[in-house]
């Protein structure tokens, strides 16, 4: 279903966004209007904090639009995307979302997520450790510490790690507004193989179970989960849990370099604490957050900020924009660590909120206080910060090389 912007009277924003850019966009959408029509994307877009927090709280927006006549331009070519991606918990409404999330978290225990921190920080440690010269901190480090705690939570072979990261990118890049075809080509191609492996790995399990998350979702229980709704769940954390979380680490250490008196309050944390505060973990996420643009459907008619919508509109949250919105924050544009007053919107909000959100958050403390730990009597310099990825929805670098001496 689609609209003529005119059914909307709002001011219309043309031309792509880059991710070099995407701050300058934001502040220029949120200047421009409460709403806005971007044009490029054939969506509602919207930048400020409170409308954005307001929409993901709200049952009358959506992640599922078929209802609303929603149609995926490449549907026939992503049978298997759609199956499993499009047909995760993530992308589904109350109830069906509730059921699933419900058993997922079940599964999702603090007792499992707890036991992950020793095997981590080793992980950190022996990266910074043999590290001489140059090290790239988004394949030699983020990427390490991410990847191994999801699969260790799954108890995934160590030979499937690098096909892992490689569908994932593969898969996701199928989220950004607008993609072509050889784009859906390679995210289908991506899903099916990621599909075959977990099929064989649920498989597995249901013959000899062991003590991790996806054994748990493959035994069932009092809200048993079909293969396909296990396969899609574990493919979402595995992506989620390996895509955001690296853009995190890398984005979090990428500021606490190019800004040294963030680094020497953190370095002070941790000499006389022990830890981060969590404030510092919360400010860091709220200026550069790895996930950047979400949408919702209109799953009914609505009046959003003064505009009528009518079911079936495609309405963007712009968190990265939100999250540095000066009508909810004082002076959005300081990273400040001792910042008290922080409803940043990394993790959405609402029922759709980041089940893994304890889990990313131990893994940004880790991977920081151990990078300080062992910088602390080391020269560190910025070599090389890389390029921005190519998305809007995801935030980060597709290198970050510092040298280490």
């Amino acid at each position: 279903m689609s609209f003529d912007r005119s059914h909307f009277g709002l001011p219309t924003i043309s031309g792509a966004t880059r991710p070099g850019t995407l701050y300058r966009a934001w502040t220029a959408v949120r200047e421009t209007g409460p709403l806005v029509y971007m044009e490029d994307w054939g969506m509602v877009l919207t930048a400020r904090h409170d409308i954005v927090s307001g929409v993901l709280r709200d049952d009358r927006f959506g992640r599922d639009g078929t209802g609303v006549g929603a149609r995926d331009p490449h549907a026939e070519l992503t049978p298997d995307w759609n199956r499993y991606v499009r047909g995760s918990f993530m992308e589904l409404d109350p109830p069906a979302h509730s059921r699933v999330r419900r058993t997922v978290s079940q599964a999702f225990s603090v007792r499992r997520i707890s036991r992950l921190e020793p095997g981590l920080r080793e992980k950190a440690r022996t990266a910074l450790d043999g590290a001489t010269g140059t090290l790239d901190l988004v394949s030699g480090y983020a990427t390490p510490i991410a990847l191994g705690a999801i699969s260790e939570l799954l108890d995934l072979p160590q030979d499937c790690h690098e096909s892992v990261v490689s569908w994932s990118h593969d898969i996701v890049r199928l989220f950004e507004p607008s993609t072509g075809t050889d784009v859906a080509v390679q995210a289908e191609r991506a899903t099916g193989q990621f599909a075959a492996l977990v099929e064989d790995l649920v498989r597995a399990r249901r013959s000899n179970p062991r003590d991790d998350l996806l054994s748990a979702l493959a035994a069932g229980g009092a809200a048993d989960l079909t293969d396909i709704e296990i396969i899609a769940t574990v493919i979402l954390l595995l992506n989620a849990g390996h895509e955001a979380t690296v853009h995190a680490i890398t984005n979090a250490i990428r500021l606490i370099i190019e800004h040294p008196d963030a680094f020497e309050t953190i370095e002070r944390q941790v000499e006389m604490e022990g830890t981060i505060d969590d404030r510092a973990i919360a400010e860091l996420l709220r200026f550069e957050p790895p996930l950047q643009l979400f949408h919702r459907w209109t799953l009914r008619e609505v009046e959003l900020a003064g505009t009528p919508l009518p079911p079936g509109v495609k309405v963007g949250l712009a968190l990265g924009g939100a999250n540095r919105d000066p009508r909810r924050f004082a002076d959005p544009e300081t990273i400040d660590l001792h910042r008290s007053d922080n409803p940043h919107l990394s993790f959405g909000s609402g029922v759709h909120r980041c089940i893994g959100a304890s889990l990313a958050s131990l893994e940004l403390r880790i991977a920081i206080e151990e990078f300080v730990r062992a910088t602390t009597a080391r020269a560190i310099e910025l070599t090389d910060a890389g390029a921005w990825i190519d998305s809007v929805v995801f935030r980060g670098r597709t290198g970050l090389s510092v040298t280490l001496r």
